[in-house]
């Protein structure tokens, strides 16, 4: 036997309960993801990681884009529940009401 053995085996033992929650993580983000998706577009909300072309769907063109440094801001004065997104690399990562 290693006199290292006890420790080997309890990094595995973490690095296995680590895996477990992230899969965990995973399949709860999976569902609420279905969940989102399967409901009409008119129904669905704008979510961090959308594409452009996602949430022009959702909430129809902007009316106003600006191209700030690295990323674009599209604005949305008429809508009550947001007012400003933040795209980069044409994917949304800001909501702003």
């Amino acid at each position: 036997a290693n006199e290292f053995d006890p420790y080997i085996i309890k990094l595995k033992n973490q690095i296995k309960k680590n895996k477990e929650k992230t899969l965990i993580v995973d399949f709860q983000t999976h569902i609420s993801n279905e969940k989102h998706e399967s409901l009409p577009l008119d129904q669905q909300g704008v979510l961090l990681g959308m594409t452009e072309k996602k949430v022009k769907m959702i909430l129809g063109e902007p009316k106003y884009v600006e191209n700030i440094q690295n990323y674009e801001l599209w604005t949305y004065p008429e809508n009550e529940f947001i007012s400003y997104l933040y795209f980069r690399d044409k994917l949304l990562f800001r909501i702003e009401k």
